[in-house]
């Protein structure tokens, strides 16, 4: 793969480390190669496009606004309180009324576990 390749698909990202990978050969292949080990080879560019891209919005505001219209259709729910990170808690729980699915793993209640605990509904049978 040529730096024409890198130049390309690195152009429009924010600055930080994946600029850093753009810009330094030796270092992105020392750490592709760390990543992918003997899948990273130079006639693949050190599996460079094994990398995820970023093709839409993924933020937790635009994840629970698409889990409230239905685009979103369930939610794996560990360690965190997914209610109370955005600026609408009372949305995010319309929006897990909402879900089709729910998997919570916590060691503490809080308000996506007790979720489940709503008269059943034939969304949640």
């Amino acid at each position: 793969m040529d730096e024409a390749h890198y130049a390309d698909i690195l152009e429009a990202r924010p600055v930080g480390f994946v600029q850093l990978l753009g810009q330094h050969a030796e270092i992105r292949g020392s750490y592709l190669k760390a990543l992918f080990g003997d899948a990273a080879t130079k006639q693949n560019g050190f599996a460079f496009d094994y990398l995820p891209k970023v093709d839409r919005n993924y933020s937790w505001v635009q994840l629970w606004d698409d889990m409230y219209n239905g685009v979103v259709k369930g939610m794996l729910a560990f360690g965190m309180n997914g209610v109370a990170i955005g600026p609408d808690s009372k949305k995010n729980i319309d929006a897990l009324k909402k879900a089709d699915w729910l998997v919570v793993g916590e060691i503490i209640p809080t308000k996506p576990a007790n979720s489940g605990n709503r008269p059943a509904s034939p969304r949640t049978k």
